[in-house]
């Protein structure tokens, strides 16, 4: 009689799966619920966007748009989008091999 399991009484086995079903059952009617007010809009979310609209954020915001060409998709070439502007405004002076931010920085 060694390896022979009990099996559970059928009651218990039986309730749990009715539980489980009801959960599933009412969380679905809630989430459906939801969706379809949401959907009517009957219920709007309005997300928090705060924007900072500050003299500073616009220079920055200016100074990176400068940087960057817009007319260039990024996905075809992000070199040319994030480079363009750069390149084109800040040509290397005669007397340098090179150019970049760094002096600015000093």
């Amino acid at each position: 009689m060694e390896g022979e399991t009990v099996p559970e009484p059928r009651g218990a086995a039986s309730k749990a799966t009715r539980i489980a079903l009801g959960v599933f059952v009412s969380g679905t009617v809630v989430l459906g619920t939801a969706l379809f007010l949401v959907s009517q809009g009957l219920i709007k979310f309005h997300p928090k966007q705060q924007y900072c609209l500050t003299a500073e954020c616009i220079e920055a915001a200016a100074g990176i748009l400068s940087k960057i060409n817009q007319s260039v998709d990024p996905c075809e070439n992000f070199y040319r989008f994030a480079c363009d502007g750069w390149i084109y405004n800040n040509p290397i002076p005669e007397d340098m091999s090179n150019y970049g931010v760094y002096p600015w920085l000093r």
